[in-house]
């Protein structure tokens, strides 16, 4: 029976990765629980198309959304980036 999993990782830029490459590596993320079975949720590959994290208050509700998603979720897969 397939798992629904959260997939945690950063989108926000850090030590040399941009939010770009952070996108793309949760979509690698996401194709290899897909490719095991399971169903990956990952918000901040979709939250980014109409809100901005960059502004304080959208952030605020995107944490808040991303808890009720989280809640609805049987794990949370948890990445920090590519080894590169």
């Amino acid at each position: 029976m397939s798992k629904t999993i959260y997939v945690c990782s950063p989108l926000s830029a850090y030590e040399g990765h941009t939010v770009d490459q952070n996108i793309h590596e949760a979509r690698e993320f996401c194709r290899v629980i897909m490719n095991d079975g399971d169903i990956p949720i990952c918000p901040q590959i979709y939250l980014p198309q109409f809100m901005d994290d960059s502004d304080p208050e959208q952030r605020k509700k995107a944490l808040y959304l991303c808890k009720i998603v989280l809640s609805k979720c049987d794990l949370m897969f948890v990445y920090y980036g590519k080894n590169k």
